[in-house]
Parts: C-alpha cells; sequence; structure tokens
C-alpha cells in the first residue's frame, strides 16, 4: 500500500523491525519499516518515543494502531480496562471526528495464536490452575485460534478502508452493536476528563504508571 510503518515495542524494537523488513524483503517489498522501543506503561518512555518520532518524521501521523492492554486479576477485572478503552475511544470521535477529521475506531482481533504476548500470561498470576491449563493447552490454539496475519486484518481494514465509519466496534472487519455500557456518554466524558487531568500530573522524567 505504501505506507511507511513504525513498529513499537517494550524492548528490542530494532530486532523486530528487521524480522518484519527480511519478511517483506522475501516477498518482494521493500517497504520503509522503522522502529523505536515504546512501553506504554511508562510515562518517560512514551514521552521520549513522541520527541523522536516529531524530530526524526515530523507531525504527520496518519494511523495509530494502539494495541497495548491490561490485565488485572485474572477475568474478574478483565472487562473493566476494556470497558474504559472503548468509552475512551468513542469519546475521541465525539470531540475530534468534526473539526480534526478523526476517525477513532476499537478492533477486536479474536482469538490469535500467532501472537504471543506476556499480557493474558500477568492476568493469570492470580489463578495459577488456569494459567496451567491455558500453558498445557497451548499446543491446540492453532487448531481453533487465527494466525497473527488472520488477526491483524481488522486494524487493517479500520486504517485503510474508505467505509469503515468510526466511533464503532470492529471484529472480523465489520461493526458490531454496542453494549448499554458503551453507550453512556456522561461515563465517557467523565472518563476522558479525570485522564487529561491525571497526565497532567505525570512527572516530565516519567515513572510508571
Amino acid at each position: 500500500m505504501g505506507a511507511e510503518v513504525v513498529v513499537t515495542a517494550r524492548r528490542r524494537s530494532s530486532q523486530a523491525a528487521e524480522a518484519l523488513r527480511a519478511e517483506r524483503r522475501r516477498e518482494g517489498s521493500d517497504a520503509p519499516i522503522g522502529a523505536h522501543d515504546l512501553d506504554l506503561s511508562h510515562a518517560g518512555s512514551v514521552l521520549a518515543f513522541a520527541q523522536w518520532y516529531e524530530q526524526d518524521r515530523g507531525r504527520r501521523l496518519d494511523v495509530l494502531v494502539n494495541n497495548g492492554g491490561i490485565h488485572l486479576d485474572l477475568m474478574s477485572k478483565w472487562k473493566e480496562p476494556k470497558l474504559a478503552l472503548v468509552h475512551f475511544t468513542y469519546e475521541a470521535q465525539r470531540r475530534f471526528a468534526g473539526p480534526n477529521h478523526l476517525q477513532s475506531y476499537c478492533q477486536h482481533p479474536g482469538g490469535v495464536s500467532g501472537a504471543r504476548t506476556n499480557i493474558a500470561d500477568k492476568g493469570l498470576e492470580g489463578s495459577r490452575i488456569v494459567g496451567w491449563l491455558r500453558k498445557a493447552g497451548a499446543p491446540l490454539e492453532s487448531l481453533f485460534m487465527a494466525t497473527a496475519e488472520e488477526g491483524a486484518q481488522t486494524q487493517t481494514h479500520c486504517a485503510t478502508a474508505p467505509g469503515a465509519v468510526g466511533g464503532r466496534c470492529y471484529l472480523d472487519c465489520r461493526a458490531g452493536e454496542a453494549g448499554p455500557d458503551v453507550e453512556d456518554e456522561v461515563a465517557a466524558e467523565r472518563l476522558w476528563k479525570e485522564i487529561a487531568e491525571w497526565v497532567g500530573t505525570l512527572p516530565a522524567g516519567g515513572e510508571h504508571l
């Protein structure tokens, strides 16, 4: 598609970018892929990345794919941060879609076995039995879960499809209906304001959030 991609990771992002470049070369493409470390749980890391990006590539950023997440205390707390992310996405759409032409999407990749992170493992630290069962069943994941490439299709769709409508939740490249909790605009506005106030209190040097 001719896009220039910047890959981020908590550490060793340059290695991840080089692996992607090698894969793209095997496919006959030499699309530019940049890289920079970025830890979304550390304010200083976020600030350093933003400064690097502006100095290296200017202020233009066409698409931001935020794949960060936090799991709290197994699945009993899984819903809360996910609902907050949806509220934040919808509020960004309401605030910026008109004057700034910004489109904001929530995307669910489905069950993906081809891209492992330690996010789910962290969320399972409070339950040794469930964590053990998950690891024991890991070899079976590929039989019924999507590959990393399949899981990325919804993100790619929202980033590139002219007909993708912002302020919606997408699964399998299609917009779905949201539940009543998601449509609570009062809660979304309050969350936005509290986050803005909280970010304003973070030290310039940055500590873990």
